[in-house]
């Protein structure tokens, strides 16, 4: 059968399928489709072929494939962009919890007066070092 968007052809047992739209890169579209669908419903008919082989032209096998995948490295920035954010939330939200459970020991510290008050700078420090080193991990 005479097809528009591919060429076949048989030969020693094998049935090679060209796209052929080079016009459009070989881009699949549903008259393309249909024809290879029919081509292969042929070949799998015929008893001499025992394999097929589909191909295109040199420059573009199937353009379409890409077309359909859009802007890929808009969506990986997006994707990388939303991770980072969010590991700033959580990182932020752990030096916020750090805090909030040394609030009482801070506040003795510093009802302490100024002997205590370098120890009291040691575990603000301390704490706020393990937050971050845990929010890494």
């Amino acid at each position: 059968m005479a097809y528009k968007t591919i060429i076949v052809e048989i030969e020693d047992h094998v049935a090679l399928i060209r796209l052929n739209r080079p016009d459009a890169l070989n881009a699949l579209n549903t008259e393309l489709l249909g024809e290879l669908s029919e081509a292969l419903s042929e070949t799998e008919a015929n008893e001499k072929v025992r394999c097929v082989v589909l191909t295109g032209s040199e420059k573009a096998f199937a353009a379409g494939f890409i077309s359909m995948a859009g802007n890929l490295a808009l969506l990986l920035n997006g994707i990388g962009l939303a991770v980072t954010f969010t590991i700033l939330l959580v990182t932020a939200n752990t030096m916020s919890m750090a805090v909030r459970e040394r609030r009482t020991e801070i506040a003795v510290l510093k009802t302490l007066g100024p002997i205590a008050e370098p120890f009291a700078v040691f575990q603000q420090a301390k704490a706020g070092g393990f937050s971050l080193i845990m929010s890494c991990v």
